[in-house]
Parts: C-alpha cells; structure tokens; sequence
C-alpha cells in the first residue's frame, strides 16, 4: 500500500471479500491502520500486531478497537520514557523533539505533552515530512534552541541524516530515538556521528541469548536469507508472528475469528520465549507490551543499557 492509506483500504477490502482471508497480519503504519478500522468493525476481521507503535492502536473508544491487537509499546509512552531518562540524567536539560509531521509524529507528540505537564517544561519540536532528506533546519533550530537531549521520531534513515547533519555542524547533543530508529543499519549508516545514539525498544535484541531470539536465528540461516537482512526489522516479523501462532494455537480447531479473539484475550504476561516483557490482553485491553528497555550504541554496537522501564 506504500504507506498510502487510501491503498491500505482497498487491499484489505481485496483480501477480506475476494481472497476471504481469516484475518489480518502487520500490516504496516499508522495512518494506514487508522483507515483500516471501519473495515475491520463492518467485517469482524481481526488485526494481529499491526506494524506501528503507535498507542492509539489499542484505543478503547475508537472503531474497530475489539478487532486489533497491539504488541508494541505506544510512541506516547516512549516518548514519556524518554523524557523522562532525559532529566534524570541532567536536571538542567533542554529537550527537544523533531518528529514525522503524520499520525506516528501526533503520537509522539501526545507522550511528549504528557511529559511536558509532568515535568513543568516546554520540549522545542521540529516537524519534518515524510520522505524528508534534508534536515538541516531542524538540526540548526535545535542548535539555536540549546536542546541538550534531542528525541529523533523517525525510522531508519532519519536518525542517520539528523545525527551526522549534527555532527558536520559540530553539534552534540544526547541523541535519543522512538522504537522504529533501534535498527542496526542505523549503526552502519551513522558510523560515529551515531556514537552514543540511544533508543527506545519494546523487545529483547535479535542477537540476544533469549531462546526466542536463539529460534530466530536458526530459523533464519536455515532459510537461507541474505544475511545483510538479519536485524531489528526481521526479527519484528518473527516475533510478532509468534503472538498470531500462540493466539491460533489457543483457538485450538475449528477456527473461528470469535475463537481467535477469545483466545488472544486470554493471553497474560506471556513473554515469547523471553523476546517481551511481558505481553498481556484482556476483553477491555489490546496494549500488548508496555515496557521498554534502552539500547544504546557502544564502540560501534549496540547494547541494551537499562532494565524494563515503564
């Protein structure tokens, strides 16, 4: 659907009347999900893990809301998180956030005022559009403004941009990132603008000694893929694909989508084979995990630096 909502919504509309699927998987966005609530309340189609972080995913009073289950921490309380590691680590910081100007950046947006009121401050914030290149004006505003922290909202090529357009004005802030900037090839990409960079994570590294993260990467080599896609984006597809497999497994036979959500409410503090906090549903609760651990890049790789905070 390339991102385009309108194309989300007939895709599904595709697959739910002509291909009849069973229910849906990652798909992926915010703003495509968002389209895709009427169509899921009209059919009864279940939305397994969509592919964004954002927290109005498991929004009660919303439409369609019965229908989708979140896995991933919300960009909201991320954000919070962030704001918050950023004064306790310096009770004088000037935090600053440049954020996708879309439905993923309003989300950011709503855990950073949450944490402006809780904190007494104003956060400076930069928009950005998305598929934007060019982020020298953001980097110089927040130079101007004296952020000392600076929460990058993006995904990978972002981060990658901001923080070495940073480091050529030789600007060094703390940089910190929402979840979908916790990739390696941001590691890669930065190089040692990128030293130092800090994100947020919902779930345990794919090269982690947990025995989810052990299957993934035996699973992976037996498949044969390119060993240049194994990373944070990769293992995102395996491990939410265990949360539809243990929901399906739960439903036991003669499948029903009703069966499936029943079955998925009653998933509790279920941790994947030790990939998440903690995953839990309920009949009033499709928050899926609401922890996060950050990752921070050390000598050229990444490390997770915290316990569970939330």
């Amino acid at each position: 659907h390339q991102y385009n909502p309108q194309k989300a919504v007939a895709a599904a509309k595709k697959l739910i009347d002509v291909d009849q699927v069973f229910c849906l998987y990652q798909v992926i966005g915010t703003s495509p999900c968002e389209a895709l609530r009427p169509l899921l309340e009209e059919n009864g189609v279940p939305l397994i893990a969509p592919a964004t972080q954002s927290g109005t995913m498991s929004d009660r009073s919303r439409t369609g809301w019965k229908y989708i289950f979140h896995t991933d921490t919300g960009y909201d309380k991320q954000a919070n998180i962030l704001v918050d590691y950023a004064y306790e680590q310096n009770a004088d910081a000037k935090v600053g956030v440049i954020y996708q100007d879309d439905d993923y950046g309003a989300n950011v947006l709503k855990g950073v005022a949450e944490a402006e009121q809780r904190h007494g401050v104003t956060v400076q914030k930069e928009a950005y559009q998305r598929g934007a290149t060019d982020f020298a004006g953001q980097v110089m505003n927040m130079m101007k403004g004296e952020a000392t922290h600076v929460i990058i909202g993006g995904i990978v090529r972002e981060p990658i941009i901001v923080m070495k357009t940073a480091a050529a004005m030789n600007y060094a802030p703390q940089f910190l990132g929402i979840s979908p900037t916790m990739d390696h090839r941001v590691v890669l990409g930065a190089g040692e603008a990128g030293e130092g960079f800090i994100a947020a994570n919902f779930a345990e590294l794919y090269n982690s000694d947990t025995e989810g993260a052990k299957l993934y990467r035996e699973l992976f080599k037996k498949s044969g893929t390119d060993e240049k896609v194994m990373g944070m984006y990769n293992f995102y597809g395996f491990m939410t694909a265990m949360v539809l497999v243990e929901g399906l497994e739960r439903a036991g036979k003669r499948l029903t989508r009703e069966k499936l959500i029943t079955a998925m409410e009653g998933i509790k503090n279920w941790d994947g084979m030790g990939v998440f906090p903690g995953l839990s549903y309920g009949p009033n609760d499709r928050a899926g995990t609401e922890a996060v651990a950050l990752v921070a890049i050390k000598d050229g790789k990444q490390q997770i630096i915290s316990d569970w905070i939330k």
